[in-house]
């Protein structure tokens, strides 16, 4: 290759703004120390900056007693490029895990040999085989040159595998980051193969530092104008892409940098076209969106997008623990499944609500059923069983008198069999009728059965019982029940008794009673008569 006429004097300028490039990228990169990569970035760009310096004092001083300083000088920082820039590249794409104190260690052992082999070649002559040429001259490396030369070159190419992965699988605003570390690494990469393998324009000169020169530039501008330790992608692809959560980043301007594949389902997004515009813009498949959303420093809602999908939203200002960093994280939640699950379980129960109420409305209507006569409607025999001897034992505790009614229509029989049975189940529904309408409250009307009735009075006397039963016998005689073409007339005869001065328990009031009835009815029907004393 045929040397370029190039002037020596832009060689230590332009080394100098290498050096403020890679100082101010040293700067930036220990006041965000916390931030993954931030370190190994650090030492690679102190071991950039190393270098240069190293290179401008042998161009501008010069060698001095030893011819060699400067040359031994300079693979102090070398050595740590490679290893730092590996390091940076597996923290950057979420490897840092691989990162053990086992691997660190053997990552430490070529550097520390190697400046052990450099500050003892003047003994082995290893790792400078020769020097061609006056001053700076041109090197020829020896047997550990090659080495340490080919083990970087291999720590470096597998940081640029890492990288080109990234690089292929991450969205726009991460590739041109991605992009950028990559072709910033390969300048002085390439510098340093053309110098060591002599194919420099530059006789005698080392391309290396203007390399670093370049790498300075560009990682600077990747951590001024790209945010670079602000949005490294961690564990994106692992956590992010793969989330069902709809995850978008939007930048202090409220434009749209990232989103993932959750949010552009949720959303409707199509394509990623959407990115750097304004959140409104790219959100229009959006109807829902309202600017107000981001007029808050945090916001956490359900909302609507489109007209069956609802959307638990949460949107928080992107910061560090120190500052505010200028922009939002949105996080979107589907949970229209949630709600159709939580409005099916709220249908199930209201419908398990309204089957227990039909439950209870049955259970109280078969218990009604099982304590009422179906012709009549009174109460049957059974309820008056027990509700008697409930009254009974109360009385026997209060001493207040429980009188009971016995009644029993006349000629029942040849009325069914003039009129018909239909006839007598009328007359038998008006006796229910009027017996119910007479009853005050705890009293009960029973049909004690075929056309028998029992009127059970707590707390009534038996003169006020007697003047009751015969009212109602009254008012039953008085009474013409149109059944067809006929006119259905009626009496009834009735005994009545009282507790405890007709009787001492339940068998013996109600045989009272029937004795009295029965009374009644062979003094010629239509009447009410009172029980007999109980001898003492």
């Amino acid at each position: 290759m045929k040397p370029l006429n190039i002037h020596f004097d832009a060689y230590p300028i332009a080394l100098v703004l290498g050096v403020l490039l890679a100082l101010a990228a040293i700067a930036i990169a220990w006041r965000r120390r916390q931030a993954p990569g931030a370190l190994p970035l650090l030492i690679f760009s102190a071991a950039s900056a190393w270098w240069m310096v190293c290179s401008l004092l042998w161009r501008v001083v010069g060698t001095g007693a030893d011819p060699m300083i400067w040359f031994k000088l300079i693979f102090v920082g070398v050595v740590l490029i490679a290893p730092a820039f590996l390091a940076f590249a597996l923290q950057y794409t979420n490897r840092g895990h691989w990162l053990t104190r086992r691997i660190i260690a053997l990552l430490a052992i070529e550097p520390v040999l190697f400046n052990v082999a450099v500050w003892t070649d003047s003994y082995h002559g290893l790792v400078s085989a020769s020097w061609r040429g006056r001053g700076y001259g041109e090197f020829v490396g020896g047997t550990v040159f090659w080495i340490h030369s080919f083990y970087s070159y291999a720590l470096i190419g597998f940081a640029h595998i890492v990288l080109i992965q990234c690089f292929l699988r991450a969205p726009p605003i991460y590739r041109r980051q991605s992009g950028m570390i990559i072709g910033g690494a390969l300048v002085p990469l390439f510098g340093n193969a053309l110098t060591i393998f002599h194919l420099s324009p530059l006789p005698g000169g080392d391309l290396t530092p203007f390399g670093l020169v370049v790498s300075s530039a560009v990682i600077s501008t990747a951590l001024f104008r790209r945010g670079l330790l602000d949005l490294v992608p961690i564990a994106r692809d692992a956590v992010v892409e793969r989330m069902h959560d709809g995850v978008l980043v939007l930048d202090s301007q409220n434009r749209l940098v990232d989103l993932n594949p959750a949010a552009r389902t949720i959303l409707g997004i199509a394509h990623l076209d959407v990115l750097g515009k304004p959140a409104a813009v790219a959100m229009a498949a959006w109807h829902g969106y309202s600017p107000d959303y981001l007029s808050m420093a945090d916001f956490h809602d359900e909302v609507l997008i489109g007209n069956d999908r609802c959307v638990d939203l949460r949107i928080s200002a992107l910061s560090s623990k120190r500052t505010r960093l200028g922009g939002r994280l949105m996080v979107l939640r589907d949970i229209t499944p949630l709600r159709q699950a939580s409005a099916a379980l709220q249908d199930a129960n209201s419908r398990l609500r309204q089957q227990l109420i039909e439950i209870e409305v049955m259970q109280d209507l078969l218990k009604e059923q099982a304590i009422r006569d179906s012709l009549t409607g009174l109460y049957n025999r059974r309820f008056l069983e027990e509700t008697l001897m409930r009254e009974l034992g109360q009385s026997t505790r209060t001493h207040d008198p429980v009188s009971v009614v016995l009644i029993d229509l006349d000629h029942f029989k040849s009325i069914n069999d003039t009129y018909g049975h239909g006839a007598g189940d009328l007359l038998l529904q008006t006796v229910g009728e009027l017996l119910r309408s007479s009853c005050r409250g705890g009293d009960a009307a029973c049909r004690f059965g075929g056309e028998e009735f029992v009127v059970l009075l707590p707390g009534t006397s038996f003169s006020v019982a007697l003047q009751r039963a015969d009212q109602v016998r009254q008012e039953f005689m008085a009474l013409r029940v149109p059944f067809g073409e006929f006119k259905l007339h009626a009496t009834f005869s009735a005994g009545v008794a009282t507790f405890p001065r007709h009787g001492e328990d339940f068998a013996s009031l109600l045989n009272a009673a029937d004795i009295a009835l029965y009374a009644a009815k062979k003094e010629g029907r239509n009447r009410v008569l009172g029980a007999q004393e109980i001898p003492v």
